[in-house]
């Protein structure tokens, strides 16, 4: 049967709405006035898609049966974290019933690091900050209008006898990032007072909404066909725990990857402020977006890098102006020797939390646990040292040697610029499992939707979406088993290697001489130029 683009699309389009009532109840908005915007959200996307070209796609019947109840999973989840996100006293709403997943909150970290900040007075980096004077862990509890923060053993005697409390609980995060990175959570929480409680659902919608935009701009330009392929996989890369996870705990991660993928696409079209401006941002506050500015280096792309460089130096002095010079002092002095000798993010080391790092350290860790002599913390940051730097030099190698194609670049593919994203993020000493493959799932979409795929072809990607789509933070114990770690070594270097097999592939289309000779008669899907964009 054919299933039309309409209908698709307009699955699609419905994501983003129940994320825009969750941004409205932080804005203040009562939960009528919320659910009114949420719709007309939901309008606008529709409309959007009866818009939409004239495609179908051919499904068997059970196919389109099964396609169907991802869709209605994927509505239903989506909505499900909303209301949590929404109203934090929903705890079993989450994205997973699991207690780490619950409460824990890397937003947190950074409210924490934009309070301190402002202060002044303490270290943002040290792990004291999110700990209790005893050093153990500390979380904030809401309940009744009072905010007060709970050690472990008060808040468990609040879920004793298995009773759901009426309260919002969040576990203190950590901060790693830059000092410029604070520029946003700060900027967020100005008209909100700074009110913690209140920013997260609207960070929650910001980053739902900046995905689906970036998704949106990644298939622009693929052909009505291929693009509504896409967006027929769109339910399951959002439906993935590593995308709802990661929205509800904060992260930035998806953000980041999203404001990078924006970025180069303002930059494909040759807006190089615009393009600048975001990116600047993404490297400077995330650093592993670094990779992009790379890439324009090797491709000569000056404009670019130019206004790159100097939005990076600009947000610079904005953090300079808004928190002063001791972050930066603390940044040089405390965190940047700490990244070179492994001592930030120490939680990497604990056995339960080995199988759910996606970085490169990560591997060499479960490697330990698996009994491997010499796997020891020096040799982690060796190696992943290593990767780092043969990561930078595939990246020259293969992008200098591409050749341009009637005024069109290589680096303006969106395959290319979630391929070296995905690559570059895993150098980092921590990437958890809970939002680590959101990339390498879109990529993996993007990758499937090329092109017409065969039904044996189209179980391999579905199996490959699930094994990614796995998260084991808060459900590796303290002693993880063998077949734990032998599970996420596999799927660990699957993704490097399908991420490098995709970049080698696309750039090594552009070195087949004559491959786009004929430009209209040979398009290839995913790439953006200027004459694309409009």
């Amino acid at each position: 049967m054919r299933v039309r683009s309409r209908l698709i699309r307009s699955v699609a389009a419905l994501l983003i709405a129940p994320p825009a009532a969750a941004a409205a109840s932080g804005l203040g908005a009562p939960p009528p006035l919320a659910l009114a915007l949420a719709a007309a959200v939901g309008g606008l996307g529709l409309r959007w898609a009866r818009r939409a070209p004239n495609a179908t796609l051919e499904m068997s019947r059970a196919g389109f049966a099964g396609w169907l109840l991802l869709a209605a999973l994927a509505l239903a989840q989506d909505g499900r974290v909303s209301w949590f996100m929404a109203d934090g006293t929903r705890l079993t709403n989450s994205a997973i019933p699991n207690p780490f997943i619950i409460v824990h909150q890397c937003l947190s970290g950074y409210t924490e690091a934009v309070r301190r900040a402002l202060e002044g007075r303490e270290n943002i980096y040290d792990e004291a900050n999110s700990k209790m004077p005893d050093g153990s862990p500390r979380f904030v509890v809401r309940r009744d209008g009072v905010t007060e923060s709970f050690d472990q053993s008060r808040l468990e005697a609040l879920f004793a006898g298995g009773q759901i409390p009426h309260v919002e609980v969040v576990h203190v995060d950590e901060y790693e990032y830059p000092p410029p990175f604070l520029l946003l959570p700060y900027t967020i929480g100005v008209p909100l007072g700074q009110d913690y409680f209140r920013i997260r659902p609207l960070w929650f919608g910001l980053q739902a909404f900046l995905l689906w935009v970036a998704f949106l701009i990644s298939v622009r330009s693929a052909g009505p066909e291929a693009s509504t392929r896409a967006f027929a996989w769109l339910p399951a890369v959002w439906l993935a725990p590593p995308t709802l996870v990661g929205l509800q705990y904060g992260n930035f991660q998806t953000g980041v990857i999203a404001l990078s993928v924006m970025a180069m696409a303002a930059l494909a079209s040759r807006r190089d402020v615009a393009g600048g401006a975001l990116l600047g941002f993404a490297a400077l506050g995330k650093v592993f977006p670094g990779v992009l500015v790379v890439a324009l280096v090797a491709r000569r792309r000056w404009r670019a890098v130019l206004q790159t460089v100097l939005f990076a130096v600009t947000f610079t002095a904005l953090t300079l102006v808004v928190f002063g010079r001791k972050p930066f002092d603390d940044f040089l002095i405390s965190q940047l020797p700490a990244i070179a000798n492994g001592s930030a993010f120490s939680f990497n080391n604990r056995p339960e939390w080995i199988p759910t790092n996606y970085g490169v350290y990560g591997l060499v860790a479960k490697l330990r646990l698996l009994g491997v002599a010499g796997m020891m913390q020096a040799t982690g940051n060796v190696v992943a040292s290593v990767y780092g730097i043969l990561l930078l030099v595939l990246v020259v190698v293969l992008l200098v040697r591409a050749p341009e194609n009637s005024g069109e670049s290589i680096v303006d593919s969106p395959l290319v610029w979630l391929a070296l994203l995905n690559l570059a993020a895993v150098r980092s000493p921590y990437v958890g499992d809970g939002y680590g493959q959101v990339g390498t799932l879109w990529l993996l979409v993007l990758t499937a939707s090329q092109q017409r795929r065969t039904r044996a072809q189209l179980w391999v990607l579905s199996l490959a979406l699930v094994l990614w789509a796995v998260t084991l933070e808060g459900f590796a114990p303290a002693r993880p088993p063998a077949w734990m770690l032998v599970f996420s070594i596999a799927t660990q270097l699957g993704l490097i290697a399908f991420n490098v097999a995709a970049l080698q592939r696309t750039a090594g289309r552009a070195l087949k001489p004559g491959l786009r000779a004929a430009r209209g008669a040979d398009r290839e899907p995913f790439r953006l130029s200027q004459s694309s964009q409009g």
